[in-house]
């Protein structure tokens, strides 16, 4: 598990600094924390990856807005609902036989 984190003025434009992170107890490895001392919230951001003991990788940016700590993204929009009317196609064309075949 890495957490990296910038204090840019803007959105990941400083430099990134990897967060050390300790694990919470033995009964779930899976739990991992760390504290980030520095300038104030609104200029942190971070983002998280994720490898499993496989290989599998993940990393979540915040869709490339990366996170700040206190914030939460709000819920994702649900997308309308959508509907589809199967009719029914129309009977096969018969093809013209060429001339002179069978």
């Amino acid at each position: 598990m890495w957490v990296l984190y910038t204090t840019g003025t803007s959105g990941g434009s400083g430099t990134w600094v990897p967060l050390d992170l300790l694990p919470v107890g033995v009964a779930d490895p899976t739990l991992w924390e760390g504290t980030l001392v520095g300038p104030a919230p609104a200029v942190q951001h971070f983002m998280v990856q994720a490898v499993s003991g496989t290989g599998l990788t993940t990393l979540a940016t915040n869709f490339g807005e990366y996170f700040q700590p206190a914030y939460f993204p709000p819920n994702p929009v649900q997308p309308a609902e959508t509907s589809l009317t199967f009719i029914t196609p129309p009977p096969r064309a018969s093809t013209p036989t060429p001339a002179g075949s069978k």
